[in-house]
């Protein structure tokens, strides 16, 4: 039970499970339900170098609860970096609860991964239904929380797509909606256009490389690049708390501060 190396007999992919575990002693808890999971909490400030409380006898850090997730996770797209869980190489993480936020309808984990696989945490916390604030890649709802912010990237959204209108051969570009102008690489009739220009007399060659990239032609002379940037995460609410490696004389553990955004 719990075993993340578990193998289906039909498909021959890792097996998807998931199993509760004490605190104390790393003990499966056949009784324990997801609520009980959410209920416990685990105090930040107790970590020790293997990502659990360090006070291990009291009865506080006996009630904590992990919820240890085996789900299988891929890279469906290496050019991209686009991943995906359900199938592919065996992927193990570990969440406890450390806080919920009532007005926000949003909970703060502890996320200790036991593989390594490329987006783990995030493709394990979106395959839960639980997808992290700020990453739309991967489920996240953008500007979270940040409704100002939120209103200004729909804003921008629209004054680029009315950019992208204009653009010769946008048609020819198939580009997604709303995309932003390095989602797509030049096409046939971008790099057409732009190498029929000369570089004239007496112009800079910074002046010549504005004039003839691609980038800034699909911008027609907007200042897209202060568009891009209102429509583009302010940074993913998934942050490395700790983590140990072994060095010459032993084990090494490194901890960083609890980010802003993670203190209610």
């Amino acid at each position: 039970y719990g075993e993340w190396s578990t193998v289906h007999e039909e498909c021959g992919e890792p097996a998807t499970t998931f199993w509760v575990t004490n605190n104390k002693e790393g003990k499966v808890q056949l009784d324990s339900s997801l609520d009980q999971v959410f209920q416990s909490r685990i105090d930040l400030t107790k970590l020790n170098s293997e990502g659990s409380t360090t006070s291990k006898s009291s009865d506080d850090d006996e009630d904590i609860l992990w919820l240890n997730l085996s789900c299988p996770c891929e890279i469906v797209c290496f050019k991209n970096g686009v991943c995906k869980a359900g199938a592919g190489k065996p992927a193990q993480t570990s969440f406890a609860v450390v806080h919920y936020d009532e007005e926000t309808d949003s909970t703060v984990v502890l996320a200790k991964p036991v593989t390594g696989r490329t987006h783990q945490i995030r493709l394990h916390l979106q395959y839960l239904g639980h997808p992290i604030a700020n990453d739309p890649n991967y489920g996240g709802e953008i500007f979270f929380g940040d409704n100002r912010a939120s209103d200004l990237c729909q804003k921008a959204r629209e004054k680029m797509s009315k950019i992208d209108d204009s653009v010769v051969g946008i048609d020819q570009l198939d580009r997604p909606n709303n995309a932003l102008s390095t989602d797509k690489p030049a096409s046939v009739a971008e790099v057409k256009i732009i190498s029929d220009k000369e570089r004239c007399e007496g112009e800079s060659l910074l002046n010549f490389i504005k004039r003839s990239c691609v980038w800034c032609e699909r911008s027609k002379g907007e200042d897209r690049n202060v568009l891009e940037f209102l429509v583009r995460s302010p940074g993913i609410w998934l942050h490395a708390l700790q983590y140990s490696l072994m060095g010459t004389n032993g084990q090494l553990t490194y901890k960083t501060d609890i980010p802003a955004w993670s203190r209610f």
